[in-house]
């Protein structure tokens, strides 16, 4: 049984651990390069490192060195261990009702986060995201981020009207999923603020969000749901929509960034066009950013992979990326498959992406 998968923040290297045994394999080209006949909860790799973080107790983490055989030390909690994330600077250890931050160099704790319910979030070289209601007694479909360096919130901002079930992050972009699971939106940020919304539409039928994964270059997004298909989104600009949708959304844009109207004629303009303003403004689903926010109508995906396999029960996969190849590692299966990225990313004419290699990880 695979209690779990994880990349390496680079993609380059994939961990699994299971009840007989944990393993690191190199993803392109595929190989093993490790195999240790032990059972494990959870093995994470910081980047290309030997440094790992080993959870084979439920309570109990050990650092070490791999490539010197040599642990570092180990830590010890009250409560189950639920996940660990991992960045340069920063442990994150996750239990049942808190998080544990600890300074990586020195093994130090530096702050205890109390949780109000099941952690979902994720973690960049310098924030943790996460819905707002984990952390307080807030609304559905807030998040915050929050700054593990300075150790302070950094914004907190609506991203949808009901529970947020995912949330993915990478260096400037933030992707979250409520549990309807039809609508991911991409919150781009620059200078700690949000300046332009992406919708992206994975379906009309509800579904259950399980993985959002950003490419390295930011350019595109993988997702995938409790069906077998993993949609992927093309965050870049470049996009086409009918002439309609492109039409409302320029006029948006002029509406939300353009100055206040003071002449006359503005306002007499203003006033026969209430009606189509009071409409857009109902599509906008954060009103907190009318100031610096650019909307758009929602995209589909521009790719998408149909997996071999299929089972409700455990839809799990982990999604990663080395430039125009997709990785997917299955929990249910134990494979891990190798996909090419279609050249064109426009969504007006989908690819099926084409199946490469495919390899056993158990």
């Amino acid at each position: 049984m695979i209690n779990n998968l994880n990349f390496s923040p680079d993609y380059t290297s994939l961990c699994l651990s299971s009840d007989s045994y944990y393993r690191i394999y190199n993803c392109e080209p595929f190989g093993q390069l490790l195999n240790i006949d032990s059972s494990a909860l959870i093995l994470k790799m910081l980047f290309s490192t030997s440094l790992t973080i080993l959870v084979q107790e439920s309570n109990k983490l050990i650092i070490q060195n791999l490539k010197q055989n040599l642990k570092i030390c180990d830590l010890e909690f009250d409560s189950k261990i639920i996940d660990i994330k991992l960045n340069r600077k920063r442990l994150l250890v996750v239990l049942e009702s808190s998080i544990h931050i600890y300074d990586l160099i020195s093994i130090q704790l530096i702050k205890i986060l109390e949780l109000k319910s099941k952690f979902i979030g994720d973690l960049s070289e310098s924030w943790l995201v996460v819905p707002s209601n984990l952390l307080d007694d807030d609304e559905n479909g807030y998040v915050i981020i929050y700054d593990i360096i300075k150790l302070e919130v950094v914004l907190r901002f609506k991203a949808h009207n009901s529970k947020i079930e995912k949330l993915s992050i990478s260096k400037n972009q933030i992707a979250t999923a409520s549990i309807k699971g039809t609508i991911i939106r991409v919150f781009h940020l620059n200078d700690d603020q949000i300046d332009k919304v992406s919708n992206l539409r994975r379906g009309h039928n509800p579904a259950k969000i399980t993985t959002l994964s950003f490419h390295l270059d930011n350019h595109i997004l993988g997702c995938a749901s409790e069906s077998n298909t993993v949609h992927l989104f093309n965050l870049t600009d470049e996009i086409t929509t009918n002439e309609n949708e492109s039409d409302d959304s320029n006029e948006m844009k002029k509406l939300i960034l353009s100055k206040p109207i003071e002449s006359k004629a503005s306002i007499s303009w203003l006033k026969k066009t209430k009606k189509l303003i009071n409409t857009s403004y109902k599509k906008l689903p954060y009103k907190e950013y009318l100031n610096n926010l650019i909307w758009e109508p929602p995209r589909r995906s521009f790719a998408y992979i149909k997996l071999p396999e299929y089972e409700k029960e455990k839809p799990r996969i982990e999604i990663g990326f080395n430039r125009d190849i997709i990785f997917i590692a299955s929990y249910n299966s134990g494979k891990f498959y190798q996909y090419q990225l279609p050249k064109k990313t426009n969504d007006s004419d989908r690819e099926e992406c084409l199946l490469i290699n495919q390899y056993n990880l158990i």
